[in-house]
Parts: C-alpha cells; structure tokens; sequence
C-alpha cells in the first residue's frame, strides 16, 4: 500500500516490475489522474486507487505486507495513522517511509524562529502539517518492531532553497548540460551525495539532518 499516492506515478512504476498496489490519497483528483495513469501504462490489474483517509482505510486486518509513505506522514495525525497501518499490516508486514524530521529540538527551535523563517518560510500545506520529532521516533518504536531510522540530507535542502546560490552552483559545475532543468536535477543529487558522504564520515552530524529513512516491522 502506497500512502499519498497522488498521481499515481511511483504506483503504477512498481505494478510495472511485478507488484499488486494499492493507492491511497485524500484527493478525488489526484487518484483519477492516478487510475488514467494506470491504463495509459496497462497496469489496471495490478493497481488499485482509493480516496481516502489514511487514517482510516477500508481494508480487513493483516492484508498488507507492505505500507510506504513517501513524505505523507507528516501531513497526518501520526499517532492513529501509525496504528492504522499496523492494523492493516500482516505479521512481519513492513512500515517504510522517507519524512522529514528534526533529529535535535534545539534547531528545530531555531529552525522555526522568527529570524530563520524570514530566510525560509515554513510551508504548511494541511492543517496537520508538522515536521516529524524525536518523540515521533519514539512512538513508532513502541507500536513496531526492528526499528531503523537512517538520517540524510544536511545542507542540501537549505542550499536549494537560495535560489541564487543554487543556480549559480548549477551553471559553474553543470554548465555543459543541455539544458538548466538537467543541470538543476544533477547538482541537487550531487549535493545530496554530498550529505550522505558527511554522514558517513560525521556521523554526529545526524542532528542536522532535515530528512529520514524509517524501517519498522509489525510483530
């Protein structure tokens, strides 16, 4: 099961490499961009869209053996979302999600002041909108099993967000590039390679990062 699954884009991919999925977002719209999707590329078998909250899904005990979110969760209210996707779990079911999170409260603090969000205004598309906390963390590890949370991503989010230096990145290392927009793509990738290096060779510097990988099973 996909969570907020929107056009249906990462769906219908993995019903191409062999996998039944099940779409799931709170928009009418995007899951019927979703399901013209599925049919332009001949997945209809394998795919299936719902609008619906993830909160709430309409699927019987231990039918999943796999629940994703690719930055979902945090638009949600994570506590009945987390035991929602337990229920619809199977025994040793897998949870992985890709969110944003604030490994220190002391600069998510910062993050949030006045000063720091004249330079980067917080964006909070639902009402329920928040980034993800240690706390959160911690809530996960009591509702799941083997729990893994993998930091990345420290400074390029923050440098791809002033716009100026970015480009001006982007036109000094991928000037040969054919056009702006595939220069653009390699230097945020070359950047995110960047981070993982870092944390690689600093891992304390987890605390800065502004992403995380979650892996949870379900007992």
């Amino acid at each position: 099961m996909e969570i907020g699954c929107g056009n249906g884009e990462l769906s219908v991919w993995l019903a191409k490499n062999g996998a039944e999925v099940y779409g799931l977002d709170i928009s009418d719209e995007s899951i019927k961009i979703a399901e013209a999707r599925s049919r332009t590329n001949n997945t209809t078998a394998q795919t299936h869209f719902y609008a619906c909250p993830a909160e709430h899904t309409p699927f019987e005990d231990n039918f999943f053996d796999i629940v994703f979110i690719n930055v979902s969760l945090h638009h949600l209210e994570v506590d009945l979302a987390l035991n929602e996707f337990k229920r619809v779990l199977k025994p040793g079911g897998k949870l992985i999600a890709i969110e944003p999170l604030a490994f220190s409260k002391t600069i998510q603090n910062i993050r949030v002041s006045k000063l720091f969000t004249k330079l980067y205004p917080i964006r909070q598309e639902t009402p329920t909108e928040r980034i993800l906390l240690i706390d959160d963390l911690r809530l996960i590890a009591t509702i799941f099993t083997h729990t893994i949370f993998i930091p990345y991503r420290i400074f390029s989010p923050f440098i791809y967000k002033i716009k100026p230096l970015f480009l001006f990145l982007t036109k000094i290392f991928f000037k040969r590039e054919p056009d702006l927009e595939t220069g653009k793509q390699k230097m945020n990738r070359a950047l995110q390679r960047g981070d993982e290096k870092l944390l690689k060779i600093f891992p304390f510097l987890k605390f800065l990062s502004r992403y995380a990988v979650i892996y949870a099973e379900k007992e």
